[in-house]
């Protein structure tokens, strides 16, 4: 399970990356880099995200195997129209991968943006 945390987490870092983006891992990832080993079974992350960005994302994203689920748990893939909709709504955005929850996290206070650096 866990290598299959790491592998997923690779892919997120790596869309981010390749599309440019500001991102920081958090929650247990970023306690087990740190030596406090946590158990987890999703992936928290805050990413600066320019809304001119967001198709590439999406693209790197869907490349990389992330989908979205609906209400019903049912896989849908990505579009920018969904994420934004979350990100308004909630401040974050889930994204799936082989079974495992990633929660995307935009910055939604002053200097948030500041933390991924």
């Amino acid at each position: 399970m866990m290598e299959h945390l790491l592998l997923a987490a690779e892919r997120l870092v790596d869309a981010c990356e390749r599309v440019g983006l500001q991102y920081a891992l958090g929650d247990a990832m970023a306690n087990t880099y740190w030596g406090i080993v946590r158990t987890t079974q999703d992936v928290d992350c805050l990413v600066h995200v320019p809304a001119l960005r967001y198709q590439a994302l999406v693209d790197e994203l869907t490349r990389f195997g992330f989908m979205l689920r609906n209400e019903s748990g049912e896989e849908e893939p990505l579009s920018v129209a969904a994420l934004r909709a979350q990100e308004q709504r909630d401040k974050f955005f889930d994204v799936y991968f082989g079974g495992l929850r990633f929660q995307v996290f935009v910055p939604c206070v002053p200097l948030q943006t500041e933390i991924p650096r």
